[in-house]
């Protein structure tokens, strides 16, 4: 519910709207946005930055369905992936492409299993430069960050099959809410810009929108420059020589 109100006052606000969210909420079988880790109480590292700098990982199961949860503790932000078996080499492939689009972390936090203690696991964490940092039993608290998003994300999709919706948008949703009162959504901590979601909403431009759309600009006045200047000499007098030219030696005949 208090999700529900956040994602709410971050786009739109009318007089009663709490008490109008509260009576749609509870008449409605539409799956609520479930709560994520506000804090990082249980971060084990002291510093967090704007970055996939440290992030935790886990395994775990829905719908006899295997999934990789990786979560960074600045932004707070999911990725989840189906996996279609629990091999060293799937888990090693998966975690390559996610490297590959958000960056390498600093830190990979994760449980002690046998796929991330694997030889081929470790070799990928030496060429890719990041180190393996397995949890201590001895540190409960260390394992609430992800397990509070793990209990979110299965919530989400049960309740999902339940009422046969779509469980992507919701999913939009856990991403694009803010954290708390005032403060940003995981997306926007994560990549620095909002996400387009059902909302109705604006979506502001980067502050270097208008440095790039210029530069942009200049290329684009670059290649249309080149493309008049090679068009009026393919049209002019001496373009059209050179072609018949070009024309009559590459199919083996005399220009007269």
């Amino acid at each position: 519910m208090e999700k529900c109100k956040t994602r709410s006052k971050s786009a739109v606000y009318w007089i009663g709207m709490y008490k109008d969210i509260e009576k749609t909420v509870s008449m409605s079988n539409m799956p609520e946005i479930p709560e994520i880790p506000a804090e990082r109480k249980d971060n084990p590292n002291t510093d967090a930055t704007p970055t996939l700098a440290h992030c935790r990982s886990r395994f775990f199961t829905y719908n006899q369905q295997w999934y990789l949860i990786v979560a960074d503790y600045y932004s707070k932000f999911p990725f989840i992936r189906k996996l279609k078996d629990l091999r060293s080499a799937t888990i090693t492939a998966i975690t390559k492409l996610l490297f590959a689009e958000q960056g390498i972390p600093e830190n990979f936090i994760c449980d002690n299993g046998s796929q991330i203690t694997s030889n081929e696991f470790r070799r990928f964490a030496d060429e890719y430069g990041f180190e393996i940092v397995t949890s201590s039993p001895h540190y409960p608290r260390g394992h609430g960050f992800i397990e509070r998003h793990v209990q979110a994300i299965k919530k989400t999709l049960i309740k999902c099959k339940e009422t046969g919706d779509d469980p992507n948008l919701p999913l939009l949703a856990i991403r694009t809410t803010p954290i708390k009162d005032n403060s940003k959504s995981p997306a926007e901590l994560l990549n620095g810009r909002k996400y387009k979601t059902t909302l109705p909403s604006k979506i502001h431009a980067s502050p270097d929108h208008e440095e790039s759309q210029q530069t942009w600009n200049r290329n684009m006045e670059r290649v249309n420059k080149y493309y008049k200047k090679h068009a009026n000499y393919q049209n002019s007098y001496e373009g059209r020589i050179f072609m018949f030219k070009f024309l009559c030696a590459r199919h083996g005949t005399k220009d007269e």
